[in-house]
């Protein structure tokens, strides 16, 4: 449930995300109506081909929605200029193309596009953004760097850097922490929560990792088989959403633990 004092930042209404190919629609999720918090860390979690990148894509504006509508801030995000819609919401993709030989502040720099004319250096207060979002992503220390000297999950924190630099209230986020050992996936997740708590964002990210973020999402969206369900992880546990998330002959949940198992 969420709590009314809360301010939504991002709501949609009868949303249904996917593909059109020659004409022809072809959902992938349908009917997704929620409202998302300022504050709150919310986890995406469904198997392979649920549709969390295709949702993700659609809330960030890069892919159109098949129907419904996105709000940010109570206004349809289509009443929004491009660059109205990035001083709203910040992106961080899955592999997504950027030029390892910038440095780490040049990249980070790039978050403040929104606010400036391209040709122009960045002021006094721009840079002092910059080097706020470095310093709060613990990754100051190496802002000289290439960023291709980088570690994945160094280079992770200078993406994040990057979407606090752009200042949004909303952070979007696809597999932040892929390819990262535990060590690493646990202090990128417990930074986003510090994040969406202390900076009031909201900040919505899709995982694979369920277990380790079950204990510190505020809420979770659970795409399984074109529909979303969405609670807080107590909420989910008790409906038994995990239960028959993958395919039941071959793993188990158990809600005491909140723990997957392989059956045998």
């Amino acid at each position: 449930m969420q709590d009314p004092q809360k301010h939504i930042s991002l709501s949609t209404h009868n949303l249904t995300v996917g593909y059109a190919q020659k004409g022809t629609k072809i959902p992938i999720v349908s009917n997704i109506s929620l409202d998302l918090q300022a504050g709150a860390l919310i986890g995406l979690i469904g198997i392979n081909g649920s549709g969390k990148s295709t949702l993700l894509r659609t809330l960030a504006s890069i892919q159109e929605p098949l129907s419904g509508t996105i709000s940010i801030q109570e206004t349809i995000i289509k009443e929004l200029t491009p660059n109205e819609r990035a001083k709203q919401v910040s992106v961080v993709l899955t592999n997504q193309a950027i030029s390892k030989n910038l440095s780490v502040t040049e990249l980070v720099s790039l978050g403040r596009q929104p606010y400036i004319n391209w040709l122009d250096a960045l002021d006094t207060t721009n840079l002092e953004i910059v080097q706020d979002a470095m310093t709060a992503t613990s990754c100051a220390a190496y802002q000289n760097k290439k960023c291709y000297e980088l570690s994945d999950g160094q280079l992770q924190r200078v993406l994040i850097a990057r979407a606090l630099a752009q200042d949004t209230p909303i952070i979007l986020l696809d597999e932040p922490l892929s390819h990262l050992d535990l060590h690493h996936k646990a202090a990128i997740l417990k930074l986003l929560k510090r994040i969406a708590q202390e900076q009031q964002k909201t900040i919505l990210f899709s995982t694979h990792d369920i277990e380790l973020v079950l204990p510190l999402c505020d809420n979770l969206l659970v795409l399984k088989e074109g529909h979303c369900t969405t609670g807080s992880p107590q909420e989910l546990i008790a409906q038994k959403a995990f239960d028959t998330l993958f395919p039941s002959e071959h793993i188990s949940f158990d809600a005491e633990t909140a723990r997957f198992s392989i059956d045998k």
